[in-house]
């Protein structure tokens, strides 16, 4: 197993963040006056044009992704891992951006498990142990998508800042892979995701030189494909692979983050038009249609791969006729982008591989590309328009409403539980589906839209909808023993709430942005279970957490793990708070150079120090002895008080944090964690390990 988080690996994330970051900043800020300036990009678009004029071509692709006919995607979890790499597609796209909830352990472990399956070493037993394992041969060829820009890594700090996601998935799988990806051919590979301009393909280019450079891995080895899914970023294609073209070799059609972008970027434009029920909007309908065909055209233009997007249907094995539906709908759709010139596509599920092998078999994909296969359309075709389907015979219906409500609560509840991809009715929802959902929920709203039963879309009658909606998944979680837990699913109701009613005058960009910090404050973050004991355990996988685990590095145990479990109780007591502490310290100390502290003796200093953003609080015995002691005295040796002094000022002190962290939930603010880690020591000279 891969050891992630070495001092040198730490290192190289550590630069990264302070070579990168105040551009990503910059270009993070640049993103909120672009988002309501396309007229402006529109404007823009002759100069940037003659910027890109000539002929030049993007990067050489590599042999092991000359075919890419069919790719699957899905989360960097071990079991989907194996499965996509065995199921014969020649492509699988690890995902730690829309369909993985990205809870410190999903992220680890996700970066673990592709770390083994670039060494072909990867195998995972589930809870019935069966084993899996990766083929001999015939693997798909891995490639990564790190989060999006947008996001921090808040569990990683470089110099009091939270890390770039971007950066820290990138630069991870870089550290621990390139060599390896380049010595056998296998990468190392990326997919970049929600880019929204070109500056900030210009930051992917810089980060891939330094990023090289400093790892000694040779020039431009490494690839890229870029997900064209934001309004900004198809207005601006050739652009972005103008400014990648020494590691590009292609452009993915995002179709669900690109109809989710079209409602953020057009709102309160010239350009903004009402979006009919999700449903309605394929890739067949004229807008869709032009933005597929300019992809296609682009990437033939200058000798890149365009590559065709993800059908959110999936089969089912339990239903014969509604499988041969989705079935069906998946082939129409994929012989779509076989017409339209796409050299492959996406699938979510290893039973549609071969339904999209058999409608590219078709293709020469071995045949030079550099012709234009479509006239070169304008930037404003992009646009949609109000004189042309579907806005002109649709309109929003009551069950869309239902339905994107519906959806939005599920997806929510199950991604606060540490789900990121999640089959719902029929259909595999991830962040990307979820975001058009909420999406024209907050787009109905504002525009009071009137339904196809005559009642308006206001914020109350939402409100209500989502109340009701929330209470018939509630009796359906009791009904059915769905994996939603009830106070995730509560979390789910008062999210979707603030996403579709804000009335801030701006479109929250991201669900994940208020949705990581309800994460943090659910039982899902390393921060809290890193140090649980769990109770279910062999002791063959004790023995083995001990030995695979830093945190137990050089701990010497004169006991077994299975006198350790002879000892447990048939009752499980679980130290909330002390476990949490730990775990939370041992997380400190690994990622940081020092974790700031000061001794703590009432509840109001310890407060006033969570405030002041101090990571820690220690408490002394010889303080406590001296002025905090339960017999009221100030003994002069300092040791002969009451032994349990000490952990009674430890429960005044959580009992202060416990009512801070209450007063700023009732008032919204989810963002500073008081609980922090309290170290007592253990007095050696009396009393010590009752004090401990």
């Amino acid at each position: 197993m891969v050891e992630l988080l070495t001092p040198e690996a730490l290192q190289f994330l550590h630069e990264l963040h302070r070579q990168f970051e105040p551009r990503r900043v910059a270009i993070l800020k640049a993103r909120k006056e672009i988002s309501h300036s396309i007229q402006a990009i529109l404007e823009s678009a002759p100069e940037s044009q003659k910027r890109t004029a000539g002929d030049w071509k993007v990067a050489k692709v590599p042999d092991a992704l000359k075919v890419r006919c069919v790719e699957i995607t899905g989360p960097a979890e071990a079991k989907m891992v194996i499965n996509a790499l065995n199921s014969g597609a020649d492509v699988f796209m690890a995902d730690f951006e829309d369909s993985l909830a990205p809870t410190w352990s999903n992220i680890l472990e996700g970066h673990r498990t592709l770390q083994a399956a670039l060494r072909r070493t990867l195998t995972f037993t589930n809870e019935a142990e069966k084993t899996y394992a990766l083929k001999p041969h015939g693997l798909a060829t891995l490639i990564v998508r790190p989060r999006g820009w947008h996001l921090p890594e808040p569990r990683l700090l470089v110099d009091g800042e939270a890390m770039s996601a971007s950066l820290f998935d990138f630069g991870l799988y870089l550290f621990h892979g390139g060599k390896i990806g380049v010595e056998t051919g296998r990468g190392p590979f990326y997919y970049l995701p929600k880019l929204e301009s070109a500056d900030e393909a210009r930051l992917w280019r810089d980060v891939f030189v330094w990023s090289e450079r400093r790892l000694a891995l040779p020039d431009l080895t490494i690839r890229a494909t870029v997900l064209i899914e934001t309004l900004p970023a198809a207005l601006q294609m050739e652009e972005i692979l103008f400014e990648l073209r020494d590691f590009i070799i292609g452009l993915n059609a995002g179709r669900w983050d690109y109809l989710f972008s079209m409602i953020k970027s057009i709102s309160g434009t010239p350009f903004e038009v009402t979006f009919p029920d999700r449903g309605k909007l394929t890739m067949d309908v004229p807008f869709m249609r032009r933005y597929a065909e300019k992809i296609v055209a682009v990437c033939n233009r200058r000798g890149a791969q365009p590559i065709g997007g993800m059908s959110a249907l999936i089969p089912s094995r339990k239903d014969v006729e509604k499988n041969e539906r989705a079935l069906a709908s998946v082939r129409s759709d994929k012989e779509r982008e076989v017409r339209q010139g796409f050299v492959g596509t996406w699938v979510a599920h290893p039973d549609l591989v071969p339904i999209a092998q058999a409608a590219f078999e078709v293709k020469d994909h071995f045949q030079p590309i550099g012709v234009p296969s479509k006239p070169q359309t304008e930037p404003s075709d992009l646009l949609p328009r109000h004189d042309e389907e579907p806005f002109v015979s649709m309109k929003p219906t009551l069950s869309g409403a239902l339905f994107n409500i519906d959806v939005s609560l599920r997806y929510l509840a199950h991604w606060l539980g540490g789900l990121g991809a999640v089959a719902i009715h029929g259909l595999m929802e991830d962040a990307a589906t979820a975001e058009i959902s909420r999406a024209q929920l907050w787009q109905w709203r504002k525009n009071r839209v009137v339904l196809d039963n005559d009642e308006t879309v206001t914020g109350g009658w939402l409100m209500s909808q989502i109340r009701a909606c929330s209470v018939e998944i509630e009796a359906d979680i009791k009904q059915n023993s769905l994996s939603i837990a009830e106070s995730d699913l509560k979390m789910a109701e008062e999210l979707l709430i603030d996403l579709v009613l804000d009335e801030s005058g701006s479109f929250i960009p991201f669900l994940t942005l208020p949705a990581m910090d309800r994460l943090k404050i659910t039982k899902r973050d390393n921060f809290m279970t890193t140090a649980k004991f769990d109770f279910s355990r062999t002791a063959t996988e004790l023995e083995q957490t001990w030995k695979s685990q830093p945190r137990w590095a050089g701990i010497k145990r004169p006991y077994s793990a299975a006198e350790v479990l002879k000892l447990q109780s048939k009752v499980k007591i679980e130290y909330t708070l002390a476990s949490r502490g730990a775990a939370r310290l041992w997380l400190d100390l690994t990622l940081k150079p020092y974790v700031h502290t000061m001794g703590a003796m009432t509840g109001a200093q310890a407060v006033q120090y969570a405030k002041a953003g101090l990571e820690a609080l220690y408490l002394s015995g010889w303080q406590v002895a001296g002025d905090a002691n339960l017999s009221g005295q100030t003994y002069p040796d300092q040791s002969l008080y009451p032994s349990n002094s000490v952990p009674n000022v430890v429960r005044r002190i959580n009992n202060a944090l416990t009512r801070m962290d209450q007063i700023e939930r009732c008032e919204g603010k989810v963002d500073r964690d008081f609980y922090l880690p309290i170290v007592a020591d253990a007095e050696a000279g009396f009393g010590g390990p009752l004090h401990a």
